[in-house]
């Protein structure tokens, strides 16, 4: 495992114990159920988000050692493009399996089924900036800026640990609480890791002809170029 996987992985284990410990001791064993019935969901969407930033990673860690400015940013640009597109996807899909209960192929269990919507719904919120936060991580590392990551990792520790304090042990959200915790904190991990980016020193994020901070290449020419074409075949080798 490459390091920023390596402090995802820990970011996720405490996260993970965290939720445990207010599910079990003040939603219930259900709770916990919905909780462990999610990990493969969120096993499948980190799989895919990491497909993406590898790919991403070998590109602009060619493009850096060429210093090949434009096609450093046109990659990383894609890569967040490509991230935020497969982020709606999940959005759009958790929200309507728990709206609709579409969860029986996960459980049968009446009492778990609920809760486990519930859960969804509140995890949904937070896909869009597990997806992205994933991509920054690798990106800091790219820029010898992992002491950011570990700041963003703290910070949403002790977000995650005092909203599920708020929303489930306080206003008894149970395990929408655990989910919408969990999901806030993304958010604050997410901004915390942009806030360099926006500054844009090499890389920056962009939209179209748009740069926070200084000047960046348009994205157009990513297909006609084949940098598309080659960005996917560098996501198809990590498999």
């Amino acid at each position: 495992m490459l390091p920023f996987q390596i402090l995802l992985a820990v970011v996720g284990a405490v996260n993970g114990i965290i939720s445990s410990f207010f599910a079990s001791n003040y939603v219930g064993m259900h709770a916990m159920s919905a909780v462990g019935l999610y990990a493969p969901l969120n096993m499948l969407l980190a799989a895919l988000s990491t497909m993406l930033v590898g790919g991403a990673s070998i590109l602009c860690g060619k493009y850096i050692g060429q210093n090949q400015q434009e096609k450093l940013q046109n990659a990383f640009s894609l890569d967040l493009l490509l991230s935020m597109l497969l982020a709606i996807l999940f959005t759009i899909l958790f929200l309507v399996m728990g709206a609709l209960d579409l969860t029986g192929f996960l459980t049968r269990d009446e009492a778990v089924r609920p809760l486990l919507n519930r859960y969804l719904i509140g995890q949904s919120i937070g896909v869009i900036p597990f997806v992205l936060s994933s991509q920054l991580t690798a990106f800091l590392s790219l820029e010898n800026r992992g002491k950011r990551t570990s700041i963003a990792s703290l910070v949403y520790i002790l977000t995650n640990l005092v909203l599920n304090f708020v929303f489930v042990q306080v206003l008894h959200l149970e395990a929408f609480g655990l989910a919408l915790a969990s999901s806030i904190g993304m958010w604050v991990f997410l901004g915390v890791q942009a806030q360099f980016f926006l500054r844009g020193d090499r890389i920056c994020i962009s939209v179209p002809g748009i740069c926070v901070g200084k000047k960046a290449s348009r994205l157009s020419g990513l297909v006609s170029q084949g940098r598309l074409r080659i960005y996917i075949r560098h996501c198809g080798a990590l498999r």
